[in-house]
């Protein structure tokens, strides 16, 4: 039930998407196509029409991807966010006619925004009826209609090329209901609420990110001694959320940044 993989998922599913001879897939939604073409030729748009850029935080990172960048949770959510989504609106309203050709795209984007902005909230939820709730179902609701409509279609043969992976649908799936159902779960049973930022594994995924490449080189194979001695490290030394981890470098590290991880975990460290 982590979004922030997720949502890294669905932007690794659209970076293979295109009509080229090495583009693994061919997202299609309705009759349009959705291609990471569309995201690269609306950030060069930008960049050369704009004196200030519209997505002020859109880089070369976020479109020429690389492993690592592929890992960065901000640089998937940057580019799948409402500001993508205000960005890819207004590049469409520049193409005049030929601008239909990424209305699939934009439909994705409206779905994904919805997500990264209801769990990035930190307002908390209350009640079972929250309207957030509600729209993450909507969004479950038309990745299902999604899967559906390509399956119906008789003319298309390979429709594995034509949608997300398997993988990345379950994942929304588990991250869209596992929440729903967490909140109903404990709304019901106690008076407690729950704030959507906090429900992810960043926390988690940094102590690895930095256990395997900040501490002892890249070593995947750490001893006993060495991982002990390490972690003590990240404790000590880092901040919950790290900017150099792959769960750094958004919002979410920025408002731990001055919050010491040694404050929180003291009772952890490991004794030799």
């Amino acid at each position: 039930m982590d979004i922030c993989h997720t949502i890294k998922k669905i932007r690794n599913n659209i970076s293979k998407s295109g009509d080229g001879v090495f583009t693994k897939r061919r997202l299609k939604f309705k009759n349009n196509f959705i291609e990471w073409t569309h995201f690269k030729q609306a950030y060069l748009w930008d960049i050369s029409t704009n004196p200030f850029p519209v997505h002020h935080k859109l880089t070369q990172e976020h479109i020429f991807l690389t492993s690592e960048n592929k890992m960065r949770n901000h640089l998937a959510e940057e580019v799948l966010n409402s500001e993508m989504l205000h960005l890819m609106k207004l590049y469409k309203s520049s193409l005049g006619d030929a601008g239909t050709k990424i209305d699939a795209t934009i439909e994705l984007l409206q779905q994904t925004s919805v997500l990264i902005q209801n769990f990035k909230d930190s307002r908390p939820i209350t009640d079972s009826s929250d309207e957030r709730i509600k729209q993450n179902h909507d969004v479950l609701q038309w990745f299902i209609q999604w899967e559906k409509m390509i399956k119906d279609n008789s003319e298309i043969t390979n429709k594995e090329k034509h949608l997300i992976s398997h993988q990345t649908r379950e994942d929304i799936i588990s991250s869209i209901m596992g929440f729903e159902e967490m909140c109903i779960y404990k709304l019901k049973c106690s008076n407690a609420s729950i704030i959507p930022s906090r429900v992810n594994s960043d926390v988690i995924e940094n102590i690895f990110c930095q256990q395997r490449t900040l501490h002892n080189g890249a070593n995947t194979n750490p001893t006993y001694l060495g991982y002990c001695h390490s972690v003590n490290s990240v404790i000590l030394g880092q901040t919950s959320i790290s900017r150099k981890s792959n769960a750094g470098g958004g919002a979410g590290a920025q408002l731990n940044q001055a919050v010491k991880a040694n404050k929180k975990v003291q009772w952890f460290i490991f004794e030799e």
